[in-house]
């Protein structure tokens, strides 16, 4: 505000400099203290000004006064603009201030205002401070620019702290909302104590605002014409007079906790001293409403209904719209349009569809989405053992986290101990305490996921099954409020075919509840899981034995190696036949008799003929592990045939057993080896368990071979063997 107090020393000649004076208080409640048009603080402003223009035998022409802004800033300060704006249109010589943080706040904006007053000519002179073009008088201003800018940083952060301390204590924090209002009392010691109190006019009404929105039977527009009715007004202030409140301030009088008893201070929140003017549950119930209203743009209009925002038009993807039509009788019809076709966005021709009509298809979609008690059964298993795993490694993982956390603050320790003892240098603590640090920091991070409690999502999913246990019958019988509600946690979108079907994008949790490949994998789970186990007999239970169902073969989970099929250990000739044993029986495990060694050789040749090479040693490893069965039953005859190689030819045709044996004979005994040069160390092996196990009989073994190769009979000859093929001509 600009006050010209001498406008003809400007416009006529004056052997006098010409002044202007800058006033200023920092809020409204300065300027009208005491119920003064001025307040205090403004006319002692005043006099200070005027006795140091008379000191510089100045006139002052114009006073500039700033009622109730900040120093801060120079964007809200309208008088110091207007008196920029003087100095540049008229010959002023001396600008006064009361004291140099009148001016300004900080030592930017001081430097800026400084500027420009010297570009047009004028001083600026300080009514407390010593300030002028002097190098000490220059000296003396940054410094009291600084002290200024200083004041109101500390001041703020007081204030902060003050206001932090007062949220903590449950006090309230500035102007009390709508329905309270601020007060001031006297304590027993006599001490002010500004708190707040229910507002007698306004409190019931806003305490009926939010029942009645509680219930979802009206709208922010419909219970605003309601409270209005009724005479709510917004509380008078000294600027701005009582009025009936916008549809905003009720949305946010609504989401605002402060009613319920919560004071909200820098994002957190704490219990208030105040008396609450709702229940937490009715504020609660407002706020699900209000989250049904706004959820995907569905916001009630004037025509509301509790699918909209809800349904989608399956031909284009565009939204259903509400509609009413009205005949020439007056009687309104509800439709639901799509809003592609209506704006012509699109080239859809779906026709309107009746309200009624889409409402029983929803109904009937319910159905098929409630779950029956078996799949709902095995998802419920799912769930818990899904949570037991994730709450076991959650465990372990904090475990090990905690381990690596003391260790590391154990290496802290010792650090700064050898630091102290002078064996680490002030350069390297500092780096090894910034990579501590940065550690402690990332395993804190993780500790905080590890040590999450799943206790919580894990009770929302079962509510999310009991939901679906009967969600068809509770649907069909729920208000509109809570079908809403419905609607819009089970499906992100409901989409209305051209033949009247539904078809929904599952939500939340109920996108893997409700998926069914989900549903049979469960499913199968649990019939996996309801399979009766081996039962270990009683007088074995007694003992500590395990009882677990074998699911693994009795060769064991390795595959099958190059070595002899009758005395492998992977092999599923030596197992017994677990097929023919009955639950409770146990396995009795022998030695295998030669005739089981006879019949896996059996099996072994006749996978060969049949041409299954994966269950079968290789053709080259076949015909060495017949010699070494061979060798086993001849060692008799191998000193003749090594003194007469010739003698191998007549006293045993091995043509007719293996072809090729002869060749491998032959050079078995001029190597003087058991084992073949080629062979591997687990052939080796096995070729030391055949010499162990000595109890095959050779006849035996040569009559399994012959008779797996359909071949004729064995007869001894000068004490070796000979192997008669009645269909060839040399037998």
């Amino acid at each position: 505000m600009m006050n010209l107090l001498m406008p003809s020393a400007l416009l006529g000649p004056n052997d006098l400099p010409c002044a202007v004076t800058y006033l200023r208080v920092s809020t409204k409640e300065q300027a009208h203290r005491g119920g003064r048009e001025e307040g205090y603080s403004l006319p002692d402003q005043r006099k200070a000004v005027n006795r140091k223009g008379e000191a510089l035998g100045a006139v002052i022409v114009a006073e500039f006064i700033e009622p109730g802004e900040s120093g801060k800033s120079l964007k809200n300060r309208k008088a110091l603009q207007e008196l920029l704006a003087f100095v540049a249109e008229n010959h002023i010589t001396y600008c006064i201030v009361p004291k140099v943080d009148r001016l300004a706040r900080n030592r930017l904006d001081d430097a800026l205002i400084h500027a420009e007053l010297v570009a047009h000519g004028v001083t600026l002179v300080s009514a407390a401070e010593h300030i002028d073009d002097t190098p000490a008088g220059t000296l003396n201003h940054g410094i009291m620019a600084a002290i200024a800018e200083f004041y109101s940083a500390n001041l703020a952060t007081e204030v902060t702290k003050g206001l932090r301390t007062k949220a903590t204590t449950g006090g309230t924090i500035g102007r009390a909302p709508i329905g309270y209002r601020n007060i001031r009392v006297l304590t027993e010691a006599g001490h002010e104590l500004r708190t707040v109190e229910l507002d007698p006019d306004r409190a019931p009404l806003i305490k009926l605002a939010f029942e009645s929105y509680a219930t979802g039977d009206w709208t922010l527009n419909t219970l605003l014409d309601e409270l209005t009715a009724r005479g709510l007004t917004s509380a008078p202030t000294p600027k701005r007079p009582a009025k009936p409140i916008h549809v905003s301030t009720l949305h946010r009088t609504l989401q605002n906790p402060y009613y319920k008893g919560v004071i909200v201070y820098d994002g957190l929140e704490y219990d208030a001293t105040h008396e609450p003017l709702v229940p937490v549950d009715v504020w609660d119930q407002v706020q699900s409403v209000l989250r049904a209203n706004n959820l995907a743009g569905d916001k009630t209009q004037t025509h509301d209904h509790y699918l909209k925002g809800s349904l989608y038009c399956d031909n284009c993807g565009s939204r259903l719209l509400l509609t009413h039509a009205k005949n020439k009788h007056g009687v309104v019809y509800p439709y639901f349009i799509c809003a592609g076709r209506h704006a012509k966005l699109t080239d859809c021709r779906r026709k309107a569809m009746h309200v009624d009509r889409i409402e029983q298809l929803v109904i009937d979609h319910y159905a098929h989405v409630q779950l029956d008690p078996a799949t709902l059964g095995a998802l419920q298993a799912t769930i818990n053992e899904e949570f037991a795993i994730i709450n076991a490694q959650a465990k372990y993982e904090a475990e090990d986290l905690t381990r690596q956390q003391r260790d590391l603050r154990n290496q802290r320790d010792k650090l700064m101990q050898a630091h102290y003892a002078g064996a680490v240098p002030l350069d390297q603590l500092k780096t090894e305490q910034e990579r501590i640090t940065g550690q402690l920091d990332y395993i804190t991070t993780r500790l905080d996921d590890a040590t999450a409690n799943y206790a919580t999502a894990q009770a929302e999913l079962d509510d999310c099954l009991d939901l679906l246990t009967d969600c068809h019958t509770v649907y069909q019988q729920a208000p509109d409020a809570v079908r809403r509600l419905f609607n819009q946690a089970l499906f992100a979108r409901i989409y209305i075919t051209n033949t009247d079907d539904v078809r929904t994008e599952k939500a939340g949790p109920f996108a893997i509840l409700l998926d069914e490949e989900n549903q049979r994998s469960a499913r199968l789970q649990q019939r996996d899981n309801d399979q009766p186990r081996v039962q270990t007999p009683a007088h074995l239970e007694a003992d500590g034995c395990l009882n677990m169902k074998r699911w693994v073969d009795l060769r064991g989970l390795e595959p099958l190696t190059p070595c002899m099929p009758c005395r492998c250990a992977t092999s599923c000739a030596t197992g017994p036949d677990v097929a023919r044993q009955k639950p409770g029986q146990l396995v009795q495990r022998t030695a295998p008799s030669p005739a089981d060694e006879i019949e896996s050789v059996r099996r072994a040749r006749r996978r060969e003929v049949d041409g299954d090479h994966g269950a079968v040693l290789p053709q080259t490893l076949q015909r060495v592990e017949l010699a070494l069965l061979l060798m086993e039953d001849m060692r008799d005859d191998i000193a003749e045939i090594e003194e007469d190689p010739a003698r191998l030819g007549t006293t045993l045709t091995a043509q007719a057993l293996v072809p090729g044996l002869d060749e491998l004979l032959l050079d078995l005994v001029r190597d003087r080896r058991d084992v073949p040069l080629a062979a591997s160390r687990h052939e080796k092996e096995d070729v030391h368990e055949r010499k162990r196990l000595r109890h095959v009989e050779r006849d035996e073994v040569l009559a399994a071979d012959r008779v797996g190769r359909g071949g004729g009979d064995l007869q001894h000859v000068d004490g070796g063997l000979c192997c008669h093929q009645p269909n060839t001509p040399d037998a």
